[in-house]
């Protein structure tokens, strides 16, 4: 079998654009020198690697196979060719790091920024991903550090926590909980919730929680990728909750009113790692990254003392049994 590196680039590039018309554009070739280039590739592995799809091309099962192959040739070469080009500029190294949405800018981008101030010479690279995704990253070498909430036991991973606060229900001043003392789980069954993703941790610990106290589930009427996104949201006038970290609900905190559940959910915050990677690079920006979660922290908590009350003040006498009776002596169970 007779394979060579234009035959691949040409294969990758037509995938990629979905013609064989861009594809030479994008290589800078003709459009005949594409179409000789797949069928001899065609020809040398003995299948077929495309079918026709109206005016343009899309990969066979076969197809699509060999691509995910040749994408992850092409993601360890790009390693390659980035970590020589910080050699040829003097870098000392690159550090490759993935948060989840709640973190990325909360925690991750900060630590980087004191990183590169201590240090300019370091190259870093930030991606924002689900917790499936962070773990998928690091265990195959994508990602020096993982950002996320150590909900999933992988054995080729390790997990350090590094945080751990209760989350928080945030909602806007008119609300008709917005003299509630707290949120309960019969109030997030009650009212309308924006939740993050199934595929979020935080969600079925949310639905975990509410199904137990409250049984049945909580009222979600709308999903969100990030916490951030749910807090614009109802800051825009949506009549919703939504269940939040401390820090984000902190940056809200002119804007919504913040109240504490009535039962306790846990936002973690871990670093995962395979356990190699450029250590001296992980262990100054863990430093950095345990410096802004201190600040935030207090930023955090210094919102929370200093919040206006005034909603609270107007609220009437009522039963204390009318918000907390429902979740009775389990309120602080930790899910």
């Amino acid at each position: 079998m007779r394979l060579n590196d234009r035959q691949i680039e040409a294969f990758r590039a037509t995938v990629a654009s979905g013609s064989v018309t861009a594809a030479a554009e994008s290589l800078f070739v003709t459009q005949p020198a594409i179409s000789r280039l797949l069928t001899d590739l065609e020809q040398d592995l003995g299948f077929a690697l495309f079918e026709r799809f109206g005016r343009g091309l899309r990969p066979t099962l076969q197809g699509r196979l060999l691509y995910e192959e040749v994408e992850r040739s092409y993601v360890g070469l790009r390693a390659v060719r980035e970590r020589a080009e910080l050699i040829r500029s003097g870098r000392v190294g690159l550090l490759r790091v993935a948060a989840m949405p709640a973190f990325a800018e909360t925690f991750a981008a900060p630590a980087l920024g004191l990183l590169l101030k201590q240090a300019p010479e370091i190259g870093v690279e930030l991606e924002v991903l689900n917790t499936t995704a962070i773990i998928d990253g690091v265990r195959r070498h994508r990602f020096d550090l993982g950002l996320a909430a150590p909900v999933f036991a992988d054995p080729a991973v390790t997990w350090s926590v590094l945080r751990s606060a209760s989350m928080e229900a945030v909602l806007p001043p008119d609300h008709p909980l917005s003299a509630a003392e707290q949120i309960t789980a019969t109030d997030l069954a009650t009212h309308a919730v924006l939740a993050l993703p199934s595929d979020s941790p935080y969600r079925l610990q949310l639905q975990t929680a509410v199904a137990h106290l409250a049984d049945r589930a909580a009222h979600i009427t709308g999903t969100v990728r990030t916490q951030a996104s749910a807090c614009e949201m109802i800051a825009a006038g949506c009549q919703a909750l939504a269940i939040v970290d401390p820090c984000i609900a902190a940056r809200y905190a002119s804007r919504l009113l913040r109240k504490p559940l009535a039962f306790d959910l846990r936002s973690d915050l871990a670093l995962c790692s395979a356990g190699d990677g450029w250590q001296a690079g992980i262990s100054s920006f863990k430093s950095c990254l345990e410096a802004c979660i201190r600040a935030a922290t207090r930023d955090s908590a210094s919102e929370e003392k200093n919040r206006p009350t005034a909603a609270n003040r107007r609220r009437a006498p009522s039963d204390p049994k009318s918000s907390t009776e429902a979740d009775g002596a389990t309120r602080r169970q930790h899910y």
